[in-house]
């Protein structure tokens, strides 16, 4: 991966497996819950820049977004990011929550503004 992309991968994390026919067999993700396992002295905030939020990783805390409209499109504001962690050490577990047998969990909407 080093030759293709010219990073050095010494800094690299470890490569993650994801199996391709969790989307046919189980559906597209519409819910993430991140769950911050540690506190960070300085940085590492989760940021979603546009909804202008920054949420601070602190122990044992946890947020969930939707991310799917109600129409079942991909809600853009769901865009999010990790901020460098400057001191300390950031460790979080996610969790995603597949389409299937979720159909009548949440209302639906034939509108696409929605």
């Amino acid at each position: 991966m080093g030759d293709v992309t010219g990073l050095d991968m010494d800094s690299a994390e470890m490569l993650q497996l994801a199996k391709d026919h969790d989307y046919i067999t189980k559906g597209g993700r519409i819910a993430t819950i991140l769950i911050y396992m540690t506190d960070v002295e300085v940085g590492g905030s989760t940021v979603f820049p546009d909804i202008g939020a920054a949420l601070e990783p602190r122990k044992g805390s946890a947020v969930l977004w939707y991310n799917l409209l109600q129409n079942g499109e991909e809600d853009p504001r769901t865009l999010h990011a990790g901020c460098p962690v400057f001191m300390g050490s950031k460790w979080v577990a996610n969790k995603w929550v597949r389409a299937r047998g979720q159909e009548f969990m949440q209302r639906c909407s034939l509108f696409k503004s929605d």
